[in-house]
């Protein structure tokens, strides 16, 4: 079953009254055959609940046995519109129909035909990452914000078989206690999610929210003993534990690097008279100010009535404070007005949510960073840390008493020296910062001690553009010199001067992934960059990614963001795909999907600009090494300009350049994929000049000309997704990657770090397929080289899809590549040499502009040895003469100066020659390249060019 036939209604549907319209029979067929599909026997139960909203009064219950799939889908339409009635669908069979109104227990289970993970809370939409590596058959959201997410059996499962797995299932994701449930039933994705009235007491609207399958039905199928693999191992509980402690993992104690007083009291005082308790902590939705004295507006005005996300912000300030003692946080959470029945009623509810709570805590409290009271500074104890600020110790001396004193002077905000920085080879030393601003955010650079050299304002500035401040005070430069300089970090971090890979692990300018051998690893002297984050993975799958399903350009687009940091593990060089276009057909577009795969935020999203001088353009790949480059509209630059840049681009080497004291400093070098736009080629570019100057074919096979009309009458696009034009998808995507970027590249490389061999042997399995597949027998070295490339992206692609970043079937990456691959095989004219294409296309332009103006026409009507009749007709600046022959074609004979000067000018023309001669486009004579032809005027034979008709043909 394929996913792209299912439209997605993505508008907001609260507050609409035909709610039949709202109802996606395509959908719920899609879903329900899935099931049907599986291999489980018995009977699958169709069911029907409902609750007034208002008084909270159950409605009848409506169970069906599913006894053919259209029966069941258009019960489930109707159903889906009877007001507030919710439609599910069994995720088992059962050994016999279960007696009307029921929808039957455990005992009565045959086969369990999948399992779901309900994720029900604040961190829902990061489903992802709490089940690595799985790939799930189907992705529910059943409300805005809120998922279930299904693993089909490839095999009848029965109940004893199921049970553990549910549970091991239910732990390993933290979701919520349904889960565990084998008997459970799952919503049917096209209904409609009707609230129920205790939904509506938290304040949600009484219109009902459509329930999308964000990932249809896949047909993934898994083998439970490799589920059981992957899952925790069952433990029975200690005694005297609660059961939900075996599942989640229930903390009792603070983490070792936590500092504070062990007094709950004391620690509070501490936590309400700082900054960093709304700061530090991730729980930062409300202060913990207006948390713990029980201010009862805050749960209307910053978590929209609903207790579950103020329960799980208060849990999140107190795990940074507490240092993740969870037994402390539900202490102190007790002792506060917020304490509801949910808390008791469910025992596994505050515990839960006190340990999802400490699972995202990075940071914990520790005096010495976030305590008010001063802390020395180690290497030189003139200097302290505290809450607000580093100070400096001075000595004054009282005019009055001549007594001295000494004085601590607050000269900056908050900054910390936690590390010594130094690159592999010993140099290249510097210091690891932390810089507090005046919101209380930390950030941290890997400052060059380099640019302490001088005045310092090659330091200060990156410094103060972080937020740090530097107060007014006499000598505070001074101080602040002296401070970096002379404090003594017990840490040491390995410092590299470019992202990308460093061994096996991948350095992003704010994170390290992957193997560091132990050692800290971080990017040193970067600042501003376009690697950031916004949104949620899930906005991206399902306003970007999804939107690429049948679209061959932007899914190849979006999958080379894949395949950028590929480059390195299967040893491919570097290179680039051009999208060559009128304006307005998506080109942009593609390049800002793509881009959104690594990053965006500002203006210009991830995309870059070709106008930029080589040294800038230089920089921003270094800056982009192993990670996708876009850059925008060719037509900017001049095209000496393109064509170096290009060439700098894909050989991935910048220029050598000399040091002060002229010796050699070595030339930055970066692997990269790269994405281009413009309305021509950049073999016309280059022609632009006027001066002759074509592409070579390396400069060719280095950035592929793709044409961006897909050919079917939407630019760009060949499948729209039910909207109205191209560009109306396009202000879609545009404003999708907007909202939502970064978070593809970075769930990919955490998943690929963890197992870069198998990860490096899945994809030479994939490239190699494409290229045994789709690479012609017989194709020129360059067709394989460019094919390679494509079959590089396809294996990115499928990758990405099989670890569910990206939401396509699959086989989608595949299709988009060898679909482009084609149209750039068409463009360049089949599978042979691009040289020889360009010595053919050259001659036939020179043919097709002056055949009829500058070649004297001869008459056919002599023989051999007697000089031909030339016409009447005058030629001016004559290049040869054209003479019929008795097939009724024309051939051209071309003087041998003008074949050399200006036929193939700006080429090698005894290769031309050889090239037109091995295609039967010349013709030679007596194993030479030339004919030997009587030339009007002439008293013997001339050695001329003799092309064939045939060149206009095309033949």
């Amino acid at each position: 079953m394929s996913a792209s036939i299912i439209q997605l209604d993505r508008s907001p549907l609260w507050g609409r009254a035909d709610h039949a319209a709202l109802v996606n029979r395509a959908m719920i067929r899609h879903h329900l055959a899935g099931v049907l599909s599986l291999p489980a026997r018995g009977t699958w139960m169709l069911c029907g609940y409902a609750e007034n909203p208002t008084t909270g009064e159950k409605l009848s219950s409506k169970i069906m046995p599913i006894i053919d799939l259209d029966s069941a889908v258009e019960t489930a339409a109707a159903w889906a519109v009877e007001p507030h009635r919710n439609v599910y669908i069994s995720a088992a069979t059962m050994t016999v129909p279960p007696p009307p109104g029921q929808r039957g227990a455990e005992v009565d289970i045959n086969h369990v035909g999948y399992l779901v993970c309900d994720f029900d809370d604040l961190d829902a939409a990061n489903w992802a990452s709490r089940i690595p590596g799985a790939c799930p058959t189907f992705v529910i959201e059943s409300s805005p914000g809120r998922f279930q997410v299904g693993f089909s059996f490839d095999r009848p499962v029965g109940a004893e078989e199921a049970k553990p797995l549910a549970r091991g299932l239910k732990a390993l994701a933290r979701c919520d206690h349904g889960s565990a449930d084998i008997a459970h039933v799952w919503r049917v994705p096209g209904c409609l999610n009707w609230p129920n009235a205790k939904k509506a007491a938290a304040g949600r609207p009484l219109d009902p929210a459509a329930v999308v399958a964000t990932i249809p039905w896949t047909g993934a199928l898994h083998d439970p003993a490799g589920l059981r693999a992957v899952l925790p191992a069952e433990v029975p509980p200690p005694p005297g534990t609660r059961g939900f402690e075996r599942d989640i993992g229930f903390v009792d104690g603070p983490s070792d690097e936590w500092d504070g007083p062990s007094d709950d009291a004391a620690l509070l005082r501490i936590a309400l008279n700082s900054r960093t308790s709304w700061s530090v902590a991730s729980g930062d939705r409300c202060s913990l100010k207006r948390l713990i004295p029980g201010d009862p507006l805050v749960l209307k005005e910053h978590f929209d009535n609903d207790p579950s996300r103020l329960d799980a912000a208060l849990a999140q300030h107190l795990s940074f404070w507490t240092g993740k003692d969870g037994k402390r946080i539900e202490r102190i959470m007790r002792n506060t007005i917020w304490v509801r029945p949910k808390w008791d009623d469910r025992d596994d509810y505050l515990p839960r949510t006190i340990s999802k709570a400490c699972s995202r805590q990075v940071e914990v409290y520790n005096q010495s960073r976030h305590s008010p009271n001063p802390v020395p500074v180690k290497g030189n104890t003139t200097f302290r840390l505290t809450d607000t600020g580093v100070e400096k110790k001075t000595e004054v001396e009282d005019k009055i008493t001549l007594e001295k004193k000494d004085v601590w002077n607050l000269f900056c905000t908050r900054l910390e020296v936690l590390a010594d920085t130094r690159s592999h080879d010993g140099k290249n030393w510097g210091r690891l910062l932390r810089i507090t601003d005046r919101d209380g955010n930390t950030k941290t650079w890997a400052m060059p001690m380099a640019l302490m050299a001088g005045e310092g304002a090659a330091y200060r500035e990156p410094l103060f553009d972080l937020g740090l401040v530097l107060f007014p005070v006499k000598g505070a430069k001074t101080w602040l010199d002296e401070y970096l300089t002379t404090v003594q970090p017990d840490a040491k971090a390995r410092c590299v001067s470019r992202i990308g890979w460093h061994g096996r692990a991948f350095v992003l300018p704010d994170a390290t992934l992957g193997d560091t051998a132990g050692e800290q690893v971080v990017l040193q002297g970067a600042t501003d960059h376009a690697f950031r984050t916004g949104g949620t993975l899930d906005g991206w799958r399902d306003g970007v990614a999804r939107l690429a399903v049948g679209n061959s350009r932007l899914a190849l687009a979006i999958a080379a963001g894949f395949a950028a940091p590929l480059l390195h593990l299967v040893d491919a060089e570097s290179g680039g795909f051009h999208f060559r276009g009128p304006s307005s057909t998506g080109k942009s577009t593609a390049l800002i999907a793509a881009g959104s795969v690594w990053g965006g935020g500002d203006v210009r999203r991830y995309v870059r600009s070709w106008r930029a001088t080589d040294n800038a353009l230089e920089a921003v790949a270094l800056n982009h090494s192993d990670a996708l480059l876009c850059v925008d509209e060719m037509a900017e630059v001049t095209p000496p300009a393109a064509a170096a840049a290009a060439y700098m681009l894909s050989n991935g080497m910048g220029k050598s350049r000399a040091t002060k004291t002229g010796d050699a400093r070595a030339a930055s070098e970066w692997r990269t994929l790269f994405l281009s736009s413009g309305e021509i080629s950049l073999g016309d570019k280059i022609a632009e000049d006027g001066r002759g100057r074509k592409a070579a074919a390396g400069q060719q096979a280095r950035l592929v000309d793709i044409a961006a009309d897909a050919g079917v009458g939407y630019g760009l696009y060949e499948y729209l997704h039910g909207l109205q034009a191209g560009n109306i998808l396009s202000d879609t995507i545009k404003a999708a990657a907007t909202e939502h970027y970064g978070h593809a590249a970075r769930a990919f490389l955490e998943l690929l770090t963890a197992d870069l061999d198998g990860a490096i042997a899945a994809v030479t399995t994939t490239r190699n397929a494409f290229l045994q597949t789709h690479c012609p027998p017989g194709s020129d070295g360059q067709v394989s080289r460019v094919a390679a490339r494509f079959g590089l992206v396809a294996a990115a692609g499928e990758l990405a899809a099989a670890w569910c970043i990206l939401p396509w079937p699959t086989g989608e990456a595949m299709r988009a590549a060898a679909t482009c691959f084609r149209a750039w095989c068409d463009g360049r004219g089949g599978i042979g040499a691009a040289e020889d294409a360009t010595a053919i296309s050259t001659v036939r332009r020179f043919i097709e502009q002056h055949g009829g103006s500058r070649f004297e026409p001869m008459d056919a009507a002599g023989t051999v040895g007697i000089p031909n009749r030339a016409s009447d007709h005058r030629i001016v600046n004559r290049a040869g003469f054209r003479r019929p022959t008795a097939d009724g074609g024309t051939e051209f004979i071309v003087l041998p100066e003008v074949w050399k000067s200006e036929v193939c000018q700006g080429l090698d023309a005894t290769a031309v020659a050889k090239t037109l001669v091995h295609r039967g486009l010349l013709i030679g004579q007596g194993g030479k390249l030339q004919g030997v032809v009587r030339l009007p005027g002439n008293s013997g034979p001339s050695r001329v060019y003799v092309i064939t008709s045939s060149i206009l043909s095309g033949e």
